[in-house]
């Protein structure tokens, strides 16, 4: 199931998608960002690698390739400080 969601029900994220693979993405965000978000998510939805970083890249090429300008603009808005504490605290907790 993909609902679009306030802000303040999943942030810092922008969307996420749980482990039975319902996917919640921000209704805030630009619409490029959330088709690229979406896509992200979809993938995320049936991958079934371990290592985070890499369900992170093949997430974010999924995403890229049906919706590159989406992606731009996900990556500048991604430099915003609460995102980078975000990744931060994501790198920290799973090496």
């Amino acid at each position: 199931m993909i609902t679009y969601v306030k802000k303040e029900e999943i942030y810092p994220a922008f969307g996420i998608c749980n482990s039975i693979g319902d996917i919640k993405v921000r209704e805030d965000l630009p619409q490029n960002v959330k088709w690229f978000v979406l896509e992200h998510e979809i993938y995320h939805s049936t991958d079934t690698s371990k290592f985070w970083l890499w369900r992170e890249i093949k997430a974010n090429w999924c995403g890229f390739k049906q919706h590159p300008i989406g992606f731009i603009v996900t990556v500048f808005m991604s430099l915003s400080p609460y995102r980078l504490k975000l990744y931060w605290q994501r790198f920290k907790n799973n090496k």
